[in-house]
């Protein structure tokens, strides 16, 4: 929680957006906030280690990361904390922007999450083994990620990076299908004789949900769509346009 001051905040209501002020002892005084567009603010003359460098500043909401950035190369943002990863070449390359690395420590844990009630567990390992991981890790996050090897990051109590976590094994992915009762018979081995039949015939089919406008999620409904239809599996757009 946060000390607010009577002055400003209600003791049981919300401070009024449209009409309400804030009180605080930072650098800059609370101007206005435009409901799902902008908050403004001025520096503060007073402010007890001389008034900043920066005389107004506004934070510009977005809807989805995707404008977020392309704003930011396009000179309309000019600063932007924590970008995602996958624009970071990007930024690095622009001649009108600094990218500082500010050193500190944090992690970020990407996953793919499953309705496990309508995907089984074999079905799961069959998956698993049939994601292309080396092009996630090295192309779509541009080698600024590493493959976690435990849920719990290391450095954490209880971190465990000893499990044997899959990589791409289409052989073993068409072995569990073959397990399910899915291309039995069909040589397994990428590359076969049977290699047309696996990547045309469809024995499951699954929506990819995500929010459009995400860029690296939209690169993973992609790459699913490519990976998973080697071991029959079909992968539906189910994109959303979040609120």
């Amino acid at each position: 929680s946060y000390i607010l001051s009577p002055l400003s905040t209600p003791p049981t209501a919300y401070i009024d957006m449209a009409t309400g002020d804030l009180v605080g002892t930072g650098p800059f005084v609370y101007d206005n906030y435009t409901s799902n567009v902008e908050v403004n603010f001025h520096a503060f003359n007073n402010y007890w280690k001389g008034k900043a460098n920066i005389t107004a500043m506004r934070f510009e909401i977005f809807s989805d990361l995707g404008t977020l950035h392309d704003e930011l190369l396009a000179g309309n943002v000019h600063f932007l904390s924590n970008p995602r990863s996958w624009y970071y070449l990007a930024i690095k390359s622009s001649p009108n922007l600094i990218f500082l690395n500010t050193s500190t420590t944090s992690n970020s844990i990407y996953y793919l999450g499953m309705n496990n009630q309508q995907i089984n567990c074999t079905i799961r390992e069959a998956i698993s083994y049939a994601i292309d991981y080396d092009h996630i890790l090295n192309v779509l996050m541009e080698n600024n990620a590493e493959r976690a090897m435990s849920p719990i990051t290391n450095g954490i109590f209880y971190a465990n990076d000893t499990f044997d976590v899959p990589t791409l094994n289409l052989t073993r992915a068409r072995l569990v299908m073959q397990s399910m009762g899915f291309g039995v018979g069909w040589n397994v081995t990428p590359g076969s004789p049977d290699e047309i039949g696996w990547q045309s015939t469809t024995f499951l089919t699954y929506n990819y949900s995500y929010n459009i406008g995400n860029s690296f999620k939209e690169d993973i409904y992609v790459l699913l769509w490519d990976n998973m239809a080697k071991i029959g599996i079909r992968v539906e757009d189910a994109g959303l346009t979040y609120d």
